[in-house]
């Protein structure tokens, strides 16, 4: 990993808070700037634009994220296509305590990635999110069209609670198990597609 100088860090430190404040496209790079005691030209040795700094505070979270989802999706095609829809959450809750713990460690990076990115590559992250699972599930376990509109709206309304439970401010153990509540539902949902496939 790159070491990032303290100059750096307050710079990475200043811009979190004014981010998460005033949203990407609320905050003023001269008030970083002016924070930490620099000039611009200080700040540009650095990173070349503001977005610049926003990406260096929620790439690693974003890479995660999508890694995390994808990961999932490929444990669960290692099984044979019949199976698949009946392994899909005992995959999820394997690795749900490890996502959970880092979500948790990087809370504010995942604020910032999906209530403040507007105006960056990031402002349509959720919609990322979702159309990953909506791929998966629909192509390669489910085989649903991925224009069936119920589908799409329960995957994406599935992230959007997900994504309300880990930034609530409740404790690790709530969490987990109002995750682990979701996945319930979902997947005896699921279990409605497939049958109604079996036809």
């Amino acid at each position: 990993m790159e070491e990032i100088s303290s100059t750096q860090q307050q710079f990475l430190n200043l811009g979190k808070t004014e981010f998460l404040e005033h949203g990407f496209k609320g905050a003023s790079l001269r008030q970083i700037v002016k924070q930490a005691g620099f000039t611009l030209g200080a700040f540009y040795g650095y990173y070349q634009s503001k977005e610049e700094l926003f990406d260096a505070l929620v790439k690693e979270t974003a890479d995660y994220i999508i890694v995390y989802i994808q990961g999932i999706y490929d444990e669960v095609k290692a099984y044979p296509p019949k199976e698949r829809t009946e392994h899909m959450m005992e995959c999820f809750s394997k690795r749900l305590p490890e996502a959970v713990d880092y979500l948790l460690e990087h809370r504010e990076e995942l604020q910032l990635l999906l209530m403040k990115a507007e105006g960056t590559r990031y402002e349509n992250f959720s919609e990322t999110m979702a159309a990953i699972s909506e791929k998966n599930v629909g192509e390669n376990i489910l085989w649903i069209s991925r224009h069936d509109m119920t589908f799409r709206l329960l995957i994406h309304a599935y992230y959007r609670m997900l994504i309300q439970v880990v930034l609530s401010g409740e404790g690790r153990e709530n969490i987990l198990k109002a995750m682990m509540d979701i996945q319930s539902f979902y997947y005896y949902g699921f279990q409605y597609f497939k049958k109604e496939e079996d036809k």
